[in-house]
Parts: C-alpha cells; sequence; structure tokens
C-alpha cells in the first residue's frame, strides 16, 4: 500500500553483517548497499544512549535502502531477517 510502518528487530550488529554476506552471495556485491561500517568506539562507549541511536538511525537508513530495491525487498532472507511473516499474522 506504500505506506511506511514501524517494525522493531533486535539483532547484533554482527547480524547485519551476516545478513549484508548471504544478499551479497545471492544478488552480487554491486546490487546490495554497503551496511553502516562498525565503529569500534562507538560499541566501547555503547552505553551513550545518543551514540546508540545515531547507530540505530545508520541501520535503519540500510534497511530501508534493502527495501527499496524490488528484489532485495522480496528476498525470503530479508523478510525472515525483518520477521515479517510474524508481522503480517499480527495485523490481521
Amino acid at each position: 500500500d506504500g505506506e511506511r510502518t514501524r517494525h522493531s528487530v533486535l539483532r547484533r550488529f554482527s547480524d547485519f553483517r551476516s545478513l549484508h554476506s548471504q544478499l551479497c552471495g545471492q544478488f552480487g556485491v554491486n546490487k546490495v548497499p554497503d551496511p553502516p561500517k562498525k565503529k569500534s568506539i562507538l560499541f566501547k562507549m555503547s552505553s551513550n544512549a545518543a551514540l546508540l541511536h545515531a547507530r540505530r538511525g545508520e541501520l535503519e537508513q540500510w534497511m530501508w535502502a534493502l527495501l527499496a530495491d524490488m528484489d532485495l525487498a522480496h528476498c525470503p532472507l530479508l523478510s525472515a531477517f525483518l520477521d515479517l511473516t510474524t508481522a503480517r499474522k499480527g495485523k490481521k
């Protein structure tokens, strides 16, 4: 329906990197946008709410970039990562 909805998933940064690797394996590195870089200083200071908020925003932008590509958006890997099947069942 073209409407953006909020959906939260709890994932570690390494899970996002793994998703990127899997998508690159399936679609090629030129098709899949690079995820945000891991900034070690962010993780050493992860108790800082502003830094965590910034990291969350970067990952959210990356996810929207993935979803903007129709091939990636319809990929079962991405659906499973976002747990969209469960989210759809909850909407009914």
